[in-house]
C-alpha cells in the first residue's frame, strides 16, 4: 500500500510541476519541494494518527502552512489521505488522517470528547483554560480536542456563555451545571466587594480557580454591568492591556494596587538579574583562582539574602557581592585572600574587609576570623601537591587526611610571635613541610610545597628556619 501511495504521489507531483513550470530546472525544484513536504505529512500522520494544519507545522517546521495545505489537497484528490470536517462558527476546520487509520481517528475524537465532559464535570472552563489542559495532556491532539469540544457545543452536550470585551471570551460548562456557574459568579462578585478592587490573579488565589477562568468570570460580570472594568497597564509579554475590576468609587485604589504590584515585580526582576550576574562573576573567579566552584553557589545564596534585606540600601552591590564571595571562601577554607579578590575585582582590600565584617553580622554567619589564616590554605596546598605527584592510592589519601589533621594541630600550638607579619601561605607551607617530614611523607618537598603555596622556595625555607629556631630546634 505504501509503495502504491509513493508511485501515485510521484505521478501527481510531476503533473503539477509540468503545469506550473516551463523549464526543466524549475520542474525539478518544485518536485523535490513537494515530495519532501509530502514525506513529512505522511510521517506525521503515521505517528500522530491524525493532525490539523497547525499540528503538522508543529511536527515539522520546515514548511509553511500553505505548503502543507497544497500537499494535503493533492493527496486527498488521489485518495491517499482523508479528512473529517468540523464547523467552528462560520468556518470549516479539518482533521486529516491516512485512510487505514480512519477508525482509530474517530475513536480518538470520541475519547477526547469524553475527556472534555469529565473535565467539565468538576469546573466550568474558559477557552484558554481548556486549551491549556489539552496542550498539557494531549500535546499532539490539543487542537483536535478543541474542535471536538466545539462539536459537543453544536450537539448541545456542552453549553457556553459568550461575550465580547473587545475580544470574544467564552466559558464552557455542562447544561446541568448552570447553577454552580451562577454560584461561582456570585463568589467572584463577593470577592470584589470584599477587596474593593481585584486583578484576575487575586480572584484565582482567593477562590482556588484557574487564572484564565477568573479573568473570564470577571469579564462576564463586567459585561453584565455588575463590576467596573478599568485599564491599568499594558502587558508587553502578551501585547494586550491589563484590566482591574472594581466597585464604583474604588478606581484610584485599583490603579494604586497595580502600580505597587508592578513595582514589586520589577524589584524582583532587578534582584534576579543582580543574582545572575553575581553567579556568573563568581564562577569565573573560581575558575581563574582554581578553587572549589561550590564557593560560587554559597556566595550567591549570601547575595540573595543580602539584597532582600534593608541593610543593602545605599551600598555598592559589587562590593557586597565580593564580600559575600570572601565570606564563602572563608567558610569553605579555600585560602582566598582580600588581595586575591582585589586583583580579580578591583575592590580594595580595606573596603572588602570592612563590608565583610558587617555582612558577616547581618547574615549571622559567625565567621570567627576574617583575616587570612594559615589553616585556610592547608587543603589547597596539599591538593596541588597531590596533583603534582598523582597520589591516587587509597593509602596515600588516608595519609593526606592524617597530614592535614596533624598540621592543623601544629599550627594551633604555634606561638603567635613566631608567625607575626609573615604571609599565611608561607606559614601554612612551612607547617606542612615540618609535619610531613615528621610523618615521613617524602612526597612533600620544599620545592613542591613552595610551588603549590605560590611562594618562593627561599621564603618557604626562611619561614621553616624561623619556626624551627623559635621552637628551640624541635
Amino acid at each position: 500500500m505504501v509503495r502504491n501511495f509513493s508511485q501515485g504521489l510521484v505521478i501527481s507531483l510531476v503533473a503539477i510541476a509540468l503545469c506550473y513550470a516551463r523549464g526543466g530546472i524549475h520542474v525539478e525544484v518544485v518536485l523535490r519541494l513537494e515530495s519532501s513536504a509530502a514525506d513529512s505529512v505522511v510521517d506525521a500522520l503515521q505517528q500522530l494518527k491524525m493532525a490539523t494544519y497547525r499540528s503538522l507545522k508543529k511536527f515539522d517546521q520546515k514548511y509553511s502552512p500553505e505548503t502543507y495545505k497544497s500537499v494535503l489537497k493533492l493527496l486527498e484528490n488521489k485518495g491517499q489521505v482523508k479528512k473529517l470536517v468540523f464547523h467552528a462558527g462560520k468556518t470549516e476546520r479539518y482533521v486529516w488522517f491516512l485512510p487505514w487509520y480512519e477508525d482509530e481517528a474517530k475513536e480518538r475524537i470520541s475519547e477526547l470528547q469524553e475527556e472534555t465532559l469529565r473535565y467539565l464535570e468538576s469546573t466550568p472552563a474558559a477557552g484558554g483554560q481548556i486549551r491549556g489542559y489539552f496542550e498539557e495532556k494531549y500535546p499532539g491532539h490539543s487542537q483536535i480536542a478543541y474542535l471536538a469540544l466545539r462539536e459537543l457545543v453544536t450537539s448541545g452536550r456542552v453549553a457556553q456563555m459568550t461575550f465580547n470585551t473587545g475580544r470574544w471570551v467564552t466559558i464552557y460548562f455542562l447544561p446541568e451545571k448552570k447553577e454552580p456557574l451562577n454560584d461561582l459568579l456570585e463568589e467572584v462578585e463577593a470577592c470584589v466587594d470584599r477587596y474593593g478592587s481585584v486583578l484576575s490573579q487575586d480572584v484565582s488565589d482567593s477562590l482556588k480557580i484557574e487564572k484564565s477562568l477568573a479573568l473570564a468570570l470577571l469579564s462576564a460580570l463586567s459585561c453584565q454591568g455588575r463590576l467596573l472594568k478599568l485599564k491599568v497597564g499594558w502587558s508587553y509579554l502578551r501585547n494586550r492591556p491589563v484590566f482591574a475590576y472594581c466597585k464604583e468609587g474604588f478606581e484610584a485604589q485599583a490603579v494604586a494596587k497595580y502600580r505597587r504590584l508592578i513595582s514589586t515585580f520589577r524589584t524582583k526582576q532587578r534582584r534576579s538579574k543582580i543574582l545572575d550576574d553575581c553567579l556568573s562573576k563568581f564562577k569565573d573567579a573560581c575558575s581563574n583562582m582554581k578553587v572549589d566552584e561550590n564557593i560560587a553557589d554559597l556566595a550567591g545564596s549570601y547575595v540573595g539574602e543580602a539584597i532582600n534585606s534593608p541593610w543593602i540600601k545605599g551600598r555598592d552591590i559589587d562590593t557586597i557581592s565580593w564580600s559575600a564571595f570572601y565570606l564563602a571562601s572563608k567558610i569553605l577554607k579555600q585560602g582566598i585572600t582580600p588581595g586575591d579578590i582585589e586583583i580579580h575585582s578591583s575592590v580594595e582590600r580595606r573596603t572588602l574587609l570592612a563590608n565583610s565584617k558587617e555582612l558577616n553580622d547581618v547574615l549571622k554567619l559567625n565567621v570567627p576570623d576574617l583575616y587570612p589564616n594559615p589553616r585556610d590554605y592547608l587543603r589547597k596546598i596539599v591538593m596541588k601537591v597531590k596533583q603534582i605527584v598523582e597520589l591516587e592510592r587509597q593509602s596515600a589519601v588516608l595519609r593526606i587526611e592524617e597530614l592535614l589533621k596533624e598540621t592543623e594541630k601544629f599550627l594551633s600550638a604555634l606561638p603567635k610571635p613566631l608567625v607575626f607579619g609573615r604571609r599565611p601561605e608561607s606559614v601554612a607551607g612551612a607547617a606542612l613541610y615540618i609535619t610531613a617530614n615528621r610523618l615521613r611523607m617524602s612526597e612533600f618537598t620544599q620545592r613542591r610545597i613552595s610551588v603549590s603555596a605560590d611562594v618562593t622556595e627561599v621564603t618557604l625555607r626562611n619561614t621553616i628556619k624561623s619556626i624551627v629556631t623559635g621552637l628551640g630546634g624541635q
